[in-house]
C-alpha cells in the first residue's frame, strides 16, 4: 500500500486557474476571493485534493495508482492540443485522476456529492455541478457541437474536433477497467457570493470510475465572464 503521497506541483498546476492563482502569487485572505476551487487546496501525487495544512489519509493500492496514471494519460493523448469547450477560448486538456483509498466505499456512479468529495470539499458551495452521460445527444455535446461548427467552413463534414470527442467517448466505452463515464461541468456563470466568493474559470471533466472507485479521465477549464 502507498501511504506516503506527497504534495505534487504538477497535479496542482492543473487546477491553478480555477483557484484564482493566475492573478496573483499571494493568497488573498478570503478562500474564494475570485475562484471556484479554494485557494487553500493542495493536490497530492495520487491525485487526491485536500486543504493546505490538514492531514489527508492515504492508503492506495499501488496497481490502482499506476492504472489511474496510465489510463488518464492515454485519454489525454487523444485530446492533445488546445480546444474550445463551452466558451470562446481554447484550452489544454490534462490527465486527471483521484485515486481511491482501499477502505473507501466504492460508488456505483458519478454524482455531485462524489465530485465535491473528490475535490476535498473545496468547491465553492453555491457553484452548480452538472453531470451527464459521456455520449452524444446530451446538453454538453450540443454545446460542444455548436462551438465546434461556429468557425468551420466545410458544411459537408463535421469539424475534426468532434471526431476527437467521439474517440474519447469510444475510448471510455472500450476500457473494461472503467465504468459510468460522465461529462462534468462545475459552474456555468460568473459567481458573486455574499461572502465575497467570486469566480469565472470553471472546471470541465470527462471522467469514469475504476472498479475500486477512483476517478479517471481528463480535465480542462473554461472562462465565463
Amino acid at each position: 500500500m502507498i501511504t506516503n503521497c506527497s504534495i505534487d506541483q504538477e497535479r496542482f498546476d492543473i487546477l491553478r486557474e480555477c483557484m484564482g492563482m493566475c492573478f496573483s502569487k499571494e493568497k488573498p485572505p478570503r478562500e474564494f476571493e475570485w475562484n471556484v476551487i479554494s485557494n487553500r487546496a493542495v493536490v497530492y501525487s495520487c491525485g487526491m485534493i485536500g486543504r493546505e495544512g490538514e492531514n489527508l489519509a492515504h492508503c492506495h493500492d499501488e496497481d490502482e495508482l499506476e492504472l489511474c496514471k496510465l489510463l488518464s494519460s492515454a485519454v489525454a493523448d487523444i485530446m492533445a492540443g488546445e480546444y474550445m469547450v463551452d466558451d470562446e477560448g481554447t484550452h489544454p486538456f490534462s490527465p486527471f485522476y483521484v485515486t481511491a483509498n482501499e477502505d473507501d466505499n466504492v460508488p456505483e456512479q458519478i454524482t455531485e456529492d462524489l465530485i465535491r468529495s473528490a475535490f476535498g470539499g473545496l468547491i465553492y458551495p453555491p457553484v452548480e455541478i452538472l453531470i451527464e452521460p459521456l455520449e452524444e445527444g446530451t446538453t454538453w455535446w450540443k454545446t460542444i457541437y455548436t462551438c465546434a461548427v461556429s468557425d468551420w467552413e466545410h458544411e459537408e463534414a463535421d469539424p475534426p474536433y468532434l471526431g476527437l470527442w467521439r474517440e474519447v467517448i469510444d475510448w471510455f466505452g472500450q476500457q473494461p477497467e472503467i465504468h459510468s463515464p460522465a461529462f462534468v461541468r462545475i459552474g456555468r456563470e460568473a459567481i458573486r457570493g455574499e461572502d465575497g466568493g467570486s469566480g469565472c474559470v470553471f472546471p470541465r471533466l470527462a471522467v469514469g470510475l475504476s472498479r475500486k472507485g477512483s476517478l479517471v479521465g481528463i480535465f480542462t477549464c473554461v472562462t465565463h465572464t
